[in-house]
């Protein structure tokens, strides 16, 4: 981290991925803090928004990504722990749960809120 900013987008993409974020979401985290930092709109980001907590991770992701990213939590956080609990998938004041590793559950989620989404006139959680 030596000569790299506090809170910049490299901060955070460093930050992520020690951490153990899903790849997908950081940058997508990343490309939003950025541009909020440079005073762009990031409406048409945001709009896709999901909150997520899966096997002890809290993170946003975007819809566009949301299946990639929480399969590829799956895979790699596959801790006898993790396995036991429910993944929550926050869409405005919406809660989901899919049981850990049940991918067509989590397609019919995604489904369901992208057409949630398609109606929704505000989109941000």
């Amino acid at each position: 981290m030596e000569g790299v900013k506090i809170n910049s987008p490299e901060y955070c993409r460093i930050s992520g991925h020690t951490f153990g974020f899903p790849p997908k979401s950081i940058e997508y985290f990343v490309k939003c803090w950025d541009m909020e930092q440079k005073g762009e709109d990031v409406s048409k980001l945001k709009k896709g928004k999901l909150g997520i907590n899966c096997s002890g991770f809290m993170f946003v992701i975007h819809i566009d990504i949301f299946v990639e990213d929480i399969m590829w939590m799956w895979e790699t956080y596959k801790h006898p722990e993790a396995v036991k609990y429910e993944t929550f998938i926050r869409y405005k004041k919406d809660y989901f749960y899919v049981k850990f590793g049940d991918v067509e559950y989590l397609i019919q989620v995604e489904n369901e809120i992208r057409e949630r989404m398609a109606t929704d006139t505000e989109g941000v959680i």
